[in-house]
């Protein structure tokens, strides 16, 4: 039976795409998701981009070869500090040189600039209910991570 104070419910869109970037970060994290996204109650899309950083984009802003959406309950004021957390990052650069860091030791938790999967996870331990349980030691945090934490295992859906 679903605990009652779960009222609300948190989307994720994790994608493969063509094109270097996505196969670079496929290739270096090992894992068949270049992408992830926090998906708003109106269906639009807010994530960290090479192109334009951290935005809010159109649910159609990029054509996935492969798509894969997670949706988990949590109280509603989680869901909600969640997605202020998000929304207090609009506007910040994409943390680029997490692409070369994926191989070398650096603070990934940094406000400055942004690498998708580590704004969403940053995001979910903003509001106390953190995908992953990573220490200090951990330097990285790409889609493949967050795609097998898991609080996803078994809410996952192929689009």
């Amino acid at each position: 039976m679903l605990d009652q104070t779960l009222t609300s419910s948190v989307k994720l869109r994790f994608i493969t795409e063509a094109g270097f970037e996505a196969s670079f970060i496929r290739w270096w994290t090992w894992g068949e998701w270049s992408h992830v996204d926090y998906i708003l109650p109106s269906g639009s899309l807010l994530g960290a981009r090479l192109s334009g950083g951290v935005q809010i984009r159109p649910e159609n802003y990029c054509t996935p070869t492969r798509e894969m959406i997670a949706e988990f309950k949590m109280p509603a004021s989680a869901a909600q500090a969640w997605q202020d957390a998000l929304i207090s990052q609009l506007g910040k650069p994409y943390d680029w040189l997490a692409l070369v860091g994926m191989g070398v030791r650096r603070d990934w938790r940094n406000p400055d600039r942004w690498f998708c999967s580590e704004l969403i996870q940053w995001a979910s331990e903003k509001a106390g209910y953190p995908l992953l349980d990573v220490g200090p030691e951990i330097y990285r945090v790409s889609p493949r991570d967050l795609a097998l934490a898991v609080h996803l295992a078994d809410l996952v859906k192929e689009a």
